[in-house]
């Protein structure tokens, strides 16, 4: 006696990964996401930019970071104000990596409920995003 839910591929034999909708929903997404990235590169307003300078710049940055480390380059006040805009920065870019976290959990939530994956799983997420805001993360 065969059960119903075994998935056979033409030879016969047992389909180890069969597709399901979650599947085919999360893999639609990464593919949709993907090529927005591909494409809004070459949709991108490239005027006055120019890469070669700004990769010269960037090594010569980087060198006076990493290889200067004297105080000469700066003084205290330019020093304080470069590292407060890389604070306020690396703040901006908590404050926007949180929210697109934040939504992207919440999407595969929906996606999960939509497609119909155990409970289990959507109890997990849904306490993978509860536990670090009741915890004061």
């Amino acid at each position: 006696m065969e059960s119903v839910h075994i998935k056979r591929n033409r030879a016969g034999g047992i389909n180890i990964k069969s597709g399901n909708k979650v599947d085919r929903v999360l893999r639609g997404t990464v593919l949709i996401l993907g090529v927005l990235t591909v494409v809004a590169f070459f949709l991108f307003d490239y005027t006055g930019f120019e890469f070669g300078r700004a990769v010269t710049e960037t090594a010569d940055n980087l060198k006076t970071m990493f290889l200067q480390p004297w105080l000469n380059h700066f003084s205290f006040g330019d020093a304080v104000y470069q590292v407060g805009i890389t604070l306020a920065l690396s703040v901006l870019a908590t404050i926007i990596g949180a929210f697109f976290a934040s939504s992207l959990h919440y999407g595969l939530l929906t996606i999960c409920r939509l497609a119909g994956c155990p409970k289990q799983l959507s109890f997990l997420l849904l306490l993978s995003e509860r536990f670090p805001r009741s915890s004061g993360c």
